[in-house]
């Protein structure tokens, strides 16, 4: 067995732990200097690797490959010709020029059992450096002590994130991905890293990124565990409606919690139109609609799309700049092609039938579209499209997932082959 590739996690590594770096050196140039190094070796590395050997290998074949690349190609196409900020712009820039490189990496750690140990240790060390930097945050808001979040950041406990819906969204896809593929980590490991897992999202308090969460963790549970999952979001759910009954305390950290835990309350009286973030959300995916006809190329500028949305009426001011989906800011800044490249991605790569039962590649397809509308804006977190990608490897990573309903477990189909080779011409 050989070892999984060294340029491959660390690359990985460098791409999760971007974020986490800025957070707690306060440092950002060293960070977005130690992932431009990684780009530019692991990149030169599959090259030359590539050369010598006349073969490279991915997962998917072609078909997948391909539309990781269309969209790759169009993202990096209109960030470059975009005129506006130059900050901005890197951001958006890359995510997409790391696509292919994220995908490869991935593919070869899900080569080994070895490969997909390092990804599943590197993901629990990540999100124990989250909740770690989250408590420093809660710590300084609270007491005065701890970790700021900087100036860049929102008055909210963001972790490393500038949001903590980034933050959770993040979070949320990892732990999908973690709990399909590492059944066969110790029963330490797992627990420290759920244990992380709802610490960070009962923190940060998305109601989308815990309803994932849960969902996710209910369909791998038999009756006997369902039934206790079913208990503690009673007691949850009591403890949420018993926390909406408190008056606002005038601390804006703690106050941004009571708000969510009291429109859980309000939600469950008045229905979705009572919440604020939900409705503002919802006139933005009624006013996308009603645009689509007048999509065609989009409008090529990052966060300026007044073209379509001009003459909305939105509550919350902005959504006409974030338009809080990704599918829907694909649309106003790339247009159709943007929306066509996206559409295929999500088809080729979370639908192919080595993702598993029909009931699994929906599940996958579904998480995926939520937690992209979690954010104010999806594109521009390289860690976030890591997580989007390591969903499509579910079937390459052939983890020994027993899920009550999807049928045998994936660990009496281990012998099939999950990479295949291509021959580069």
């Amino acid at each position: 067995m050989r070892h999984a590739p060294r340029s491959a996690w660390l690359f990985i590594a460098i791409v999760l732990f971007h974020a986490p770096t800025i957070a707690l050196s306060g440092v950002a140039a060293l960070a977005h200097a130690l992932l431009g190094l990684a780009l530019l070796l692991y990149g030169g590395a599959l090259v030359l690797r590539a050369l010598m050997t006349g073969r490279v290998a991915w997962v998917g074949g072609l078909p997948t490959f391909a539309a990781v690349w269309l969209l790759c190609g169009l993202g990096v196409l209109y960030a470059l010709v975009d005129s506006g900020n130059f900050v901005v712009k890197m951001k958006f820039l890359a995510p997409f020029a790391m696509l292919p490189l994220m995908w490869a990496a991935c593919s070869e750690l899900a080569t080994t059992a070895n490969g997909r140990r390092v990804m599943s240790r590197l993901l629990l060390l990540y999100v124990l450096v989250e909740l770690f930097i989250v408590l420093l945050q809660a710590a300084y808001f609270l007491v005065g002590v701890g970790l700021p979040p900087g100036e860049l950041y929102e008055s909210m406990i963001p972790g490393s994130q500038f949001n903590g819906n980034n933050l959770a969204t993040i979070v949320v896809l990892l732990s999908i991905f973690y709990n399909a593929t590492s059944d066969d980590a110790l029963r330490v490991e797992r627990f420290l890293f759920h244990v992380a897992v709802i610490s960070i999202l009962v923190i940060m308090f998305s109601r989308l990124a815990l309803l994932l969460y849960t969902a996710d963790r209910l369909r791998t549970m038999n009756w006997r565990q369902t039934a206790r999952i079913g208990a503690t979001l009673l007691a949850l759910a009591a403890a949420s409606f018993a926390i909406s009954q408190i008056d606002y305390t005038g601390n804006a950290t703690i106050d941004a919690s009571l708000y969510k835990a009291k429109s859980l309350a309000t939600i469950a009286e008045m229905g979705f139109d009572a919440d604020s973030s939900t409705s503002s959300r919802s006139q933005s995916y009624r006013h996308f609609i009603e645009q689509l006809g007048q999509l065609g190329m989009g409008s090529a500028a990052i966060l300026n799309y007044a073209m379509f949305t001009s003459n909305a009426l939105f509550d919350d001011g902005a959504l006409y700049v974030n338009p809080h989906s990704m599918v829907i800011e694909f649309g106003y800044w790339m247009g159709w092609p943007g929306l066509l490249a996206l559409g295929s991605f999500m088809l080729v790569v979370y639908l192919r039938p080595s993702q598993g039962s029909w009931a699994q590649r929906t599940f996958i397809l579904l998480t995926v579209l939520i937690a992209s509308s979690i954010p104010s804006s999806a594109i521009p977190l390289p860690s976030l499209w890591l997580g989007l990608l390591l969903l499509g490897m579910l079937g390459a990573f052939d983890p020994p997932l027993h899920v009550n309903t999807l049928g045998p477990s994936r660990a009496d189909h281990r012998v099939r082959p999950t990479i295949q080779s291509m021959q580069v011409r």
